[in-house]
C-alpha cells in the first residue's frame, strides 16, 4: 500500500512540475505582449525581454522601434500567421538586460503607416531591472 501512495506522489509531482513549467515559459526571457501596454514589468540582469505584438498585414500600419530605452538589442523579427483570413501573424521584439544596472528602463515601439503621421499607435512598457 506505501508503495502505490509513493508511486501516486511521484506522478502528482511530476504533474504539478510540468504544468508550472508550461505556464511559466522561457524562465530567461520575460514576455510582453499588447494587453501590457503602458505598465512597469519586473526582469532581473540576463533575461531577455520579448515583446510580441499583433502584425496587421495588408491595412498598412507596421510596428516599428521608437526606443530601446537603454536596453540592449531591439532586434525586430516576424512569426507566421496560421493561414487563417486575417491573421497576419506577429512582430516580435528581443531587447537584452544583460551587464545593465538596476533601474527602470522603457521600451517605446509605434505602430504606423509610413506615409501618415497621424496615425500612430504608441505602445510603452517599462522594464524594472532587479540585481
Amino acid at each position: 500500500m506505501n508503495s502505490k501512495k509513493t508511486h501516486l506522489t511521484i506522478a502528482l509531482v511530476s504533474l504539478l512540475a510540468a504544468a508550472c513549467t508550461a505556464q511559466t515559459g522561457d524562465a530567461n526571457e520575460v514576455n510582453v505582449t499588447e494587453a501590457q501596454n503602458g505598465q512597469a514589468l519586473e526582469a532581473t540582469v540576463g533575461q531577455d525581454v520579448v515583446v510580441s505584438l499583433t502584425d496587421h498585414g495588408d491595412s498598412g500600419y507596421q510596428w516599428s522601434l521608437v526606443s530601446a530605452g537603454g536596453l540592449g538589442g531591439g532586434t525586430q523579427s516576424h512569426v507566421s500567421g496560421s493561414n487563417q483570413p486575417g491573421d497576419f501573424g506577429t512582430d516580435v521584439f528581443t531587447f537584452t538586460t544583460q551587464g545593465l544596472p538596476a533601474g527602470s528602463y522603457t521600451i517605446k515601439l509605434v505602430d504606423q503607416r509610413s506615409w501618415d503621421a497621424t496615425s500612430a499607435e504608441p505602445f510603452s512598457v517599462t522594464v524594472k531591472i532587479a540585481q
